[in-house]
């Protein structure tokens, strides 16, 4: 969840998770389904293979979609500015230490162009040599400041802060189960049925 391309590309959230898509969807699964077609056509990869472009696609709206609907299960001060990252975070780590490594070498080795973002080359490697390296190191309670200063996501002091507020979260046994509660209960056919 992390890995959002607005951290590298310091660009609007209104852009990177597509506002506009929100318009007429009164579900999650409606959402997800406006996002894939919003995206036809606006992504592609070097190998046009349209296979891989479309697990982007199905990766980048449930990404979008999920990042609307778990925030909500849960609270946490809207002020926190910061919260998102320490969410993300949160989930990866806790999903990290349910599932086996993926092996997405050959997804990874593809810089995707995404035409509606009109982002440069530079940036879109960028991004990727970060995607790559965090699901190759994995994020933990120990190695998070260090994961973010290095993907320059933050600076050192802002990095420390969010390290503090996942290690402090995680470590609140009532928040931790809330959430482990809410992956293991995860069900997307489920949740697709959802008000937004």
């Amino acid at each position: 969840m992390l890995p959002d391309v607005r951290y590298i590309t310091k660009q609007d959230r209104k852009l990177t998770h597509l506002k506009e898509s929100f318009k007429d969807a009164k579900t999650y699964g409606q959402l997800f389904d406006n996002i894939l077609g919003d995206t036809e056509n606006k992504i592609s990869s070097p190998d046009g293979s349209s296979e891989k472009i479309h697990h982007f696609r199905m990766g980048f709206a449930f990404h979008i979609a999920l990042d609307q609907w778990w925030p909500k299960q849960i609270y946490f001060p809207s002020e926190f500015e910061k919260i998102g990252a320490c969410l993300k975070l949160l989930d990866d780590i806790l999903l990290a230490s349910e599932v086996d490594k993926i092996n997405m070498e050959d997804e990874l080795a593809l810089p995707y162009k995404i035409k509606f973002l009109d982002l440069s080359d530079a940036l879109i490697e960028k991004w990727y040599n970060f995607v790559f390296g965090y699901i190759k190191k994995r994020p933990t309670l120990q190695n998070i400041k260090e994961m973010l200063v290095e993907g320059e996501l933050f600076d050192e002091k802002t990095s420390e802060e969010i390290s503090r507020e996942v290690n402090k979260i995680f470590n609140e046994s009532d928040v931790r189960n809330k959430l482990q509660d809410m992956y293991e209960s995860f069900s997307w056919k489920e949740i697709s049925k959802n008000q937004i």
